[in-house]
C-alpha cells in the first residue's frame, strides 16, 4: 500500500532535530490522509533503540492528534456518534484504523437492525434494543470508579462487553443513533440519563444500571439519590447528542488526569473546547467531583 511505502521511507526523520524538516514533514503527513498514521505506527514499533522509539511516537501522537482534532470540529454537529466516538479513539492511537473500528462495530448494528422494524412502536423496538444490548450482546456496566483505561476506551468495550458507566452508556446511544432510534440526553451536573423520544415527547427514562429497565419521571430523583447523585428535576435537560461526546471525552479526562498522563489530558482538553466551555463531569463547588 501507498501508506506502508510512505512510512517505511519517512520514519526516520520523524525524530530529527531539525525545526523545518519537521514542519514540512508534518505537512506531508497531513497531505497523506488518516490511513498514514497506523502505517506510521507500524513502522515506529520496529525501530529497536527505545529512545529513539519514544521521540518518534511522541512526534506520531502529535501530528496524529492535530489531524484528528481538525476532523473532530469539522464533523461536530453534523455527523453520527459512532464517527465522533471514532475520532476522539483514533487521537487517543495512532495505530487504530477506521476499518478495525469498524469491523468491531458494524456487527453490532446488524445484530440490532435485524430484529427491529417500522412497523413496531418505539417502546417496542427500544425493549427489543435493550434485550440486545444487555442480555444478547452481553454489555455491562463495571469499574464504577473508572480506574481502569481497558474499561474507558470504547475499542476496548468492543472487545470486552464491559465498560464504566459513562462508555457504556455513550455506546448505548451510539448504537440506537445508528440504528434509528431516538434516545436523547437528559443531562444533569454530574451526569445523563437516556430518554426514549417520540415525535419530539419524552416517554420514558431507561436505567443503564438495570439492563435497560424503564424509569416514570417521578421515580428519577429518588434512583439518582440511590446512585449518591441528590439532585432536583429542574436541573435536568436535554441536550444535543453531540452532548454525549463531550461527556465521553470528560470521562477520559477524568481517568488520565488521575494516572497524571499530560500527553492525552492536552489532547482531549482540546476536543472539549470543541464543545465552548459547557461541561457535565462536575458538581457545585461545595459538592464532590463526579
Amino acid at each position: 500500500m501507498i501508506e506502508n511505502d510512505f512510512a517505511e521511507n519517512v520514519v526516520w526523520l520523524m525524530d530529527d532535530p531539525d525545526y523545518i524538516i519537521i514542519q514540512e514533514l508534518n505537512r506531508v503527513i497531513f497531505e497523506q490522509g488518516e490511513d498514514i498514521f497506523p502505517a506510521l505506527a507500524i513502522e515506529i514499533a520496529k525501530v529497536k533503540s527505545s529512545k529513539r522509539r519514544k521521540a518518534m511516537y511522541d512526534h506520531l501522537m502529535d501530528v496524529n492528534s492535530e489531524y484528528r482534532l481538525n476532523q473532530f470540529s469539522r464533523c461536530l454537529n453534523e455527523s453520527f456518534l459512532a464517527e465522533l466516538a471514532y475520532l476522539v479513539s483514533a487521537s487517543l492511537d495512532p495505530s487504530l484504523t477506521r476499518q478495525k473500528y469498524n469491523d468491531a462495530y458494524l456487527p453490532f448494528m446488524s445484530e440490532v437492525l435485524s430484529e427491529i422494524s417500522d412497523d413496531k412502536t418505539i417502546i417496542e423496538n427500544i425493549t427489543i434494543f435493550n434485550h440486545i444490548f444487555f442480555r444478547r450482546l452481553k454489555f455491562t456496566p463495571s469499574d464504577m470508579f473508572m480506574t481502569q483505561e481497558n474499561t474507558a476506551l470504547l475499542p476496548e468495550i468492543f472487545k470486552t462487553r464491559k465498560g464504566n458507566p459513562i462508555t457504556i452508556s455513550v455506546l448505548y446511544f451510539m448504537l440506537a443513533q445508528s440504528c434509528g432510534l431516538d434516545i436523547q440526553p437528559m443531562c444533569f451536573p454530574g451526569g445523563f440519563i437516556p430518554v426514549c423520544m417520540d415525535k419530539g415527547d419524552k416517554l420514558l427514562y431507561i436505567n443503564m444500571f438495570d439492563g435497560g429497565s424503564f424509569l416514570a419521571e417521578n421515580q428519577i430523583e429518588s434512583f439518582l439519590g440511590n446512585h449518591g447523585m441528590p439532585i432536583s428535576f429542574k436541573d435536568f435537560e436535554i441536550k444535543h447528542p453531540d452532548t454525549v461526546i463531550l461527556i465521553y471525552i470528560e470521562s477520559l479526562l477524568f481517568y488520565y488526569s488521575s494516572i497524571n498522563d499530560i500527553r492525552k489530558e492536552k489532547i482531549l482538553e482540546e476536543l472539549a473546547k470543541c464543545f465552548g466551555d459547557t461541561r457535565f463531569l462536575t458538581m457545585d463547588e461545595d459538592e464532590e467531583e463526579f
